[in-house]
């Protein structure tokens, strides 16, 4: 399922909708909590990414994977091949589109892009703080995404 995650064009509907809500639903039974409550602070407490998130991240796991593939590799050569002057690709086809990903393309234009891990969990720490700002629960919370000991080391 993650591969056809990554490379099918997914529309905000089928994404906000279909995933969404099974994401909800299985959190909400989870906790225990209303069918009709909202989950907001319950993937905020447990540091659940929405599934546009993990899509996105999907995704420039599977860019990524590719761009470090041996030359040699059938995909490295179909893609080679695909992307050359007599047979280029259009716009619309899905390989432009998927190496199009917003998220791959920032990290492709850093100078020196940070080690894949890094990258991923400063864009996750992006979209907390954003979420954050926008919730007036959330900003009740505490400001650092991580684990926080409860007995405090002197």
């Amino acid at each position: 399922m993650e591969y056809v995650l990554a490379i099918t064009p997914l529309t905000k509907t089928l994404v906000t909708k279909k995933l969404e809500q099974a994401q909800n639903d299985s959190i909400g039974r989870f906790y225990g909590a209303h069918s009709l409550s909202s989950t907001v602070n319950m993937r905020h407490l447990a540091r659940i990414p929405s599934m546009q998130a993990r899509v996105d991240l999907l995704r420039f796991k599977y860019l990524h994977w590719i761009a470090t593939l041996p030359a040699d590799s059938l995909l490295s050569i179909i893609i080679a091949v695909s992307t050359s002057a007599p047979r280029r690709l259009t716009a619309t086809s899905p390989w432009i589109r998927l190496s199009n990903h917003p998220l791959w393309r920032q990290y492709k234009s850093l100078d020196v892009p940070p080690p894949t891990q890094r990258f991923l969990n400063a864009h996750l720490n992006t979209l907390y703080t954003t979420a954050s700002r926008q919730s007036t629960l959330l900003q009740q919370c505490r400001p650092k995404r991580g684990i926080i000991s409860i007995i405090e080391a002197d």
